[in-house]
């Protein structure tokens, strides 16, 4: 029994019930719009506070058969000196399958392919290999991912870890 307060139990937040989704409300292209509360352009900059930073590519594709696609692409400018300015692109794509059971939606990773040019520049700004940043990505995605949807209008939020903010292209 807590000190002034009534002897009820507050409701626990994950037993609230969500609408069920089905595979046909995700079935699209949906534009990344946060990630844990953040936009994709704050989390670049952040990563790259010196540079100039644009969001080339920013996407999960649904289908109908069951398979997603997550795209993602930047462009860095990034001053080496004060005359010289070096362009560094990044791309990552992540493939695999989903499932939705209730308000459940499940995520198994199949490819991981990450791609940046300049090269050197790549390994010097991450400290890893395109190969080894795959190797990362697949070791914290692990087995599966569960996610809660809920779809209001266009937007699906995916609440789990990292929380994501989509909106229907």
């Amino acid at each position: 029994m807590g000190c002034g307060g009534d002897d009820e139990e507050s409701p626990d937040p994950t037993d609230q019930e969500y609408p069920e989704l089905t595979t046909e409300d995700l079935v699209g292209s949906w534009e990344v719009v946060s990630i844990d509360d953040e936009t994709p352009e704050q989390t670049v900059a952040a990563s790259y506070p010196e540079a100039e930073s644009t969001i080339t590519q920013n996407s999960f594709v649904f289908t109908a058969n069951g398979s997603w696609t997550r795209s993602f692409g930047w462009l860095l400018l990034i001053p080496l000196d004060a005359e010289t300015v070096q362009q560094f692109t990044f791309t990552q794509e992540l493939n695999g399958t989903y499932t939705v059971s209730g308000s459940t939606v499940s995520f198994v990773l199949d490819s991981v392919d990450v791609k940046y040019d300049p090269k050197d520049l790549g390994e010097l700004l991450h400290a890893q290999t395109e190969e080894e940043i795959e190797e990362a990505i697949r070791l914290d995605f692990g087995a599966i991912q569960n996610y809660t949807g809920i779809i209001r209008e266009n937007t699906l939020n995916l609440q789990g870890s990292p929380e994501l903010v989509l909106r229907k292209q």
